[in-house]
């Protein structure tokens, strides 16, 4: 083998070890970038979730606000009626006195 020889021998391998260590770094930049995707894609699914949890939280509350004013207005229409039947047997034993007694 020549002086020559041995150089372009050299050369090739540094050349080779070059092309290998450029397909390392493709090889990382390209996980990496993978890698940032799919943070990206997890922070965006939990900044979702967190926006679907706050309006479950709105929509129970409205539930809840709902049934509340639901009752009191069913509280409100039985007092009523019950005063209206206060009324009525008041009304009926006064004019039962009366027929009674006039």
């Amino acid at each position: 083998m020549t002086e020559q020889d041995i150089q372009a021998w050299e050369r090739e391998i540094n050349h080779a070890q070059m092309m290998w260590r450029l397909a390392y770094k493709h090889e990382v930049n390209k996980r990496n970038e993978q890698m940032a995707w799919s943070e990206a894609q997890a922070n965006q699914a939990m900044a979702s979730a967190v926006e679907q949890n706050k309006r479950d939280d709105i929509k129970a509350k409205n539930i809840s606000y709902d049934f509340a004013l639901s009752e009191e207005k069913k509280r409100k229409n039985s007092e009523f009626w019950h005063r209206i039947m206060h009324i009525v047997a008041v009304a009926i034993i006064l004019v039962t006195i009366l027929r009674f007694w006039g």
